[in-house]
């Protein structure tokens, strides 16, 4: 909604809008961009917590042991140039 705002606000300026306006308008754009990131910064700080806290975190997951193979496997794999 807010860009919409920002929007008008940009049309409605004349083309000859001074500097110090078009600053104040980029200034604007700015800090929105700003809050926006943080509300994003603090959702994926919140789903990290959760993910660690439910154990689906990266360091919280067993390792898969690699499957031993067999002498008969093995032989196959060397002798077929596997």
């Amino acid at each position: 909604m807010t860009e919409a705002i920002q929007e008008e606000e940009i049309q409605e300026q004349p083309r000859g809008a001074s500097i110090v306006d078009q600053a104040n308008l980029a200034a604007a754009r700015i800090e929105e961009a700003n809050r926006r990131m943080e509300e994003n910064i603090a959702r994926m700080e919140m789903l990290q917590a959760k993910e660690i806290l439910g154990g689906k975190a990266e360091a919280g997951k067993p390792q898969e042991k690699p499957k031993e193979e067999t002498p008969v496997e093995f032989a196959r794999r060397i002798m077929g140039g596997q």
